[in-house]
């Protein structure tokens, strides 16, 4: 039948389908917007930065809650640590956290610029 259509397509949604070259420009620079090494600002620009794409695009949108969820996720984890400090703990933290924060960002803004959703290995679930 030359008019067939392939059982694929029928189930086809946004989700699926390749990322323009601008969302996948948005969906890096939502999470490389993390990369600065001071908490707070590591959350509000991913955060703005996902609030302005979100309405316009499904992948930047699934991508700017994966940032902002992950980043929130690491703040809590740095709030954490400080009194753990009184235990010796804390500064181990102090110094894996960023690290661990830089090295996951790296990573998710390089597969996102491929076109990937880019899903952390751990995170709190604060944006669903």
């Amino acid at each position: 039948m030359p008019n067939a259509v392939e059982p694929e397509s029928l189930f086809a949604t946004e989700s699926t389908a390749e990322p323009s070259t601008k969302e996948r420009a948005w969906g890096a620079l939502v999470h490389a917007a993390a990369l600065i090494p001071i908490p707070g600002p590591n959350v509000i620009l991913p955060l703005l930065i996902w609030l302005v794409g979100r309405d316009e695009s499904e992948f930047v949108d699934d991508q700017g809650r994966q940032s902002v969820d992950f980043q929130l996720s690491m703040l809590l984890l740095y709030l954490a640590s400080i009194p753990l400090l009184l235990i010796g703990v804390g500064f181990l933290l102090i110094w894996i956290l960023p690290l661990l924060n830089m090295g996951f960002v790296l990573w998710a803004a390089v597969m996102t610029a491929q076109g990937e959703r880019f899903r952390y290995p751990f995170r709190m679930g604060f944006i669903s």
